[in-house]
């Protein structure tokens, strides 16, 4: 009797086992479909889908370079003209909303759609050298703009509504305006630069893809 019970016992951690299994198959099985169900709406989008994505992508590119260059003429032109602490107060105050409203949206919705056209397309991430430069510049770029430029931003309208006009005299301002206007210059040149290799598709180690 003890025998049989030990075989009982085997059998039925047998069948468990074998029902985990089938369990964890039935799982994969599912997230496998999913998958391939989402490839092939993706498919079905087509030439359509993708152009919708690029032409997003386009237009997030022309706020990130536009925003970029109305926020170096702010700081360097216009605010170096101010005829009253109110109007310095203005033009930065101006700044801070092209950096909040433009420049930021637009580089955030550049990330976004040209992670999807990579994950969606046979461009990829590094299966072409002109990509990989981009997305390295890119995140370069956003990452350059929010822990240098962006606290710089931030902080000239403070400085300028506790000085008023002195502020065009005083040091910390001064220096502030000039990291702002040399970072924004840098900046803008790399976006004009990522603009070029997006439609030259430069360098041979990479097949052009269109």
């Amino acid at each position: 009797m003890r025998t049989l019970r030990r075989i009982g016992q085997k059998i039925a951690d047998v069948a468990r086992l074998l029902a985990a299994v089938l369990r964890l198959g039935g799982d994969v099985t599912q997230i496998l479909w999913d998958f391939c169900r989402e490839e092939v709406v993706m498919r079905k989008a087509g030439a359509s889908g993708l152009r919708f994505l690029k032409i997003i992508h386009l237009i997030t590119a022309s706020l990130w370079l536009g925003g970029a260059t109305a926020l170096v003429l702010l700081i360097g032109c216009l605010g170096a003209q101010a005829e009253s602490g109110d109007q310095l107060t203005g033009f930065n105050l101006a700044a801070k909303l092209v950096d909040d409203l433009v420049v930021i949206p637009g580089a955030m919705g550049c990330l976004l759609t040209g992670l999807l056209l990579s994950l969606f397309t046979h461009w990829g991430f590094f299966k072409q050298r002109w990509v990989a430069v981009k997305w390295l510049v890119t995140v370069g770029c956003i990452l350059f703009g929010t822990f240098f430029l962006g606290p710089l931003v931030n902080g000239q309208p403070l400085i300028s509504a506790e000085l008023g006009l002195s502020a065009l005299s005083d040091p910390a301002y001064l220096a502030a305006r000039l990291k702002n206007l040399a970072g924004g210059l840098v900046q803008a040149a790399l976006l004009i630069f990522l603009i070029y290799i997006s439609v030259r598709k430069p360098w041979r180690g990479a097949k052009r893809l269109d």
